[in-house]
């Protein structure tokens, strides 16, 4: 019971910066942007750190994590890491694709306007540009390593199956996106079912981080363009 609390305590730091988000949206964006590094960078590796040394998260083990025999890459390929990020790649296109196209139209129908809040970001260039990269590589690599990462391997380590292990994190990842409202909460939580089989599948935490990463590249690009 007591690592299924410290799993909760890694996620809070994410759903109290969802507040942020929706308290800060007409003040600083210096203040706002602080509190995030603070609530969402600081707190969680801070927390990481601490219950690895007490041995209650296995976060080295995750962060060793990496292509098993069963998911090797095909010949022509340098290595598993280039196989990784092209697999990432690629999954994210798909997901791009199938989100525009499919997922968010019907959340949409069944939730109009129910996506409530977003970043506020900067309107200037290059800041605005720095801040998108920044929450892309913050999302993409902490968010993963803790919801996918920790939470299925520290699961599925004190014997829950592995389906359940997948619900748990794809639950959590849908929850700290409250702030998006109902349709941004099952959008995340049906967004991150692949990422999650893909890891407690094969432990391949530089394919999921990289298929965040460009996914979330791809989404601001696409926003901007639109």
């Amino acid at each position: 019971m007591q690592r299924f609390a410290w799993l909760v305590a890694l996620a809070a730091p994410f759903l109290l910066n969802d507040f942020l988000i929706i308290w800060v949206r007409s003040g600083s964006l210096l203040a706002y942007w602080g509190a995030d590094v603070a609530l969402s960078v600081a707190a969680p590796c801070l927390l990481l750190w601490y219950l690895d040394r007490r041995h209650v998260v296995p976060l080295w083990e995750v962060l060793r994590s990496r292509l098993t025999p069963a998911n090797q890459p095909p010949s022509g390929l340098a290595s598993g890491h280039l196989w990784s990020l092209v697999l990432g790649a690629l999954v994210a296109a798909w997901l791009t694709a199938v989100f525009a196209g499919v997922v968010d139209p019907v959340l949409y129908w069944l939730w109009p306007n129910s996506y409530r809040y977003s970043y506020p970001l900067p309107e200037v260039f290059p800041m605005r540009e720095a801040v998108i990269l920044y929450v892309s590589l913050r999302a993409a690599v902490l968010e993963e390593v803790i919801f996918r990462g920790v939470f299925i391997t520290a699961l599925t380590r004190a014997a829950v199956p592995r389906w359940a292990a997948i619900a748990v994190s794809v639950s959590a990842f849908g929850c700290i996106h409250w702030y998006q409202g109902p349709a941004g909460i099952v959008a995340a939580a049906v967004w991150a079912i692949p990422l999650a089989y893909w890891y407690a599948r094969w432990r391949d935490l530089l394919g999921i981080v990289s298929c965040h990463l460009f996914y979330n590249l791809l989404f601001h690009a696409l926003r901007a363009a639109s």
